[in-house]
């Protein structure tokens, strides 16, 4: 299953007919927890890359403030010789 398939089966589904599918979208701790994820699955990630998995559910401004704020607590660390995200060993 890929990442899309796996957000979209989180995501509440409120109404659907022959035309329109109206989701409920992820919170922001579930996409906190999905960005952390990503990077403990992917290993080290640019966070352009982060934005074109989870682009459906968080915008890019979403995703950087998520970063600085996983940063903040410790959980992840940008790796400066990579230039990406990781999780923190």
């Amino acid at each position: 299953m890929g990442i899309r398939e796996e957000i979209e089966k989180k995501m509440q589904k409120l109404y659907e007919d022959d035309e329109v599918v109206l989701e409920c979208n992820l919170s922001y701790q579930e996409i906190k927890q999905l960005v952390l994820d990503l990077l403990r699955r992917y290993g080290p990630v640019h966070s352009y890359k982060l934005n074109q998995l989870i682009s459906p559910v968080a915008s890019d401004d979403m995703i950087r403030r998520i970063l600085r704020e996983l940063e903040g607590e410790g959980k992840v660390i940008y790796d400066y010789s990579l230039k990406r995200y990781r999780v923190k060993e």
